[in-house]
């Protein structure tokens, strides 16, 4: 296994978020890691081995430069003891000739550190931030539908011949954590749960 070349996504990511890549790790700026955020979320979406990375094997202090890619036949290690690679990601970071880069460390303890996963970022300035839905009146609604569907395809809800029925619960929740408003999540998530009834 090696490690994929991404170079071009945290590239694309300075592009993509200019106003957030503004402020990426200038140290004292509360804004700083940002741009790292979004950058490791659209890394994770291309492959879900890259994440975010704990400096000195830390979780809760993220690198601002640097991501971190799990399973890596690299010389890193996560504080847990597997392979990993730390890769910086922002050349001449924290000033003014601030580059995309894609610098991986050979050095054991450089490219070691935690692994934090990168996603969803919906709460980063930029993107739209929902209230998640209070528990009576949201969700009992939506539970409702649910069970209204299953009645009208003449099936039990829950089903005992469909383990996974309560996806659609994860799936409008994953959602609505994005930032998606909660009524059309309803909405679509109930229409995506009738057409896979009558399929």
């Amino acid at each position: 296994m090696t490690i994929p070349d991404l170079s071009a996504v945290v590239a694309a990511a300075v592009v993509r978020y200019p106003a957030a890549w503004a402020h990426a790790h200038r140290e004292g700026d509360p804004r700083r890691w940002e741009w790292i955020r979004l950058c490791a979320a659209d890394l994770a979406t291309v492959d879900p081995r890259f994440g975010l990375n704990g400096k000195r094997g830390v979780a809760a202090d993220l690198s601002a430069d640097a991501v971190n890619f799990l399973g890596a036949p690299g010389v890193g290690r996560t504080p847990d003891g597997v392979p990993c690679q730390v890769i910086d990601v922002i050349g001449a970071a924290g000033g003014p000739a601030a580059v995309p880069a894609w610098q991986v460390f050979t050095d054991p303890a450089a490219a070691s550190g935690a692994w934090v996963w990168a996603g969803p970022v919906a709460a980063v300035v930029g993107l739209p931030v929902v209230p998640y839905p209070d528990e009576p009146v949201f969700w009992g609604r939506f539970a409702e539908r649910v069970e209204w569907a299953y009645q009208a395809a003449q099936r039990r809800f829950p089903d005992p011949a469909d383990p996974s029925a309560f996806r659609w619960f994860a799936r409008a929740g994953y959602r609505i954590g994005r930032g998606e408003a909660p009524a059309a999540v309803a909405d679509a998530v109930i229409v995506e749960l009738k057409a896979g009834l009558a399929g």
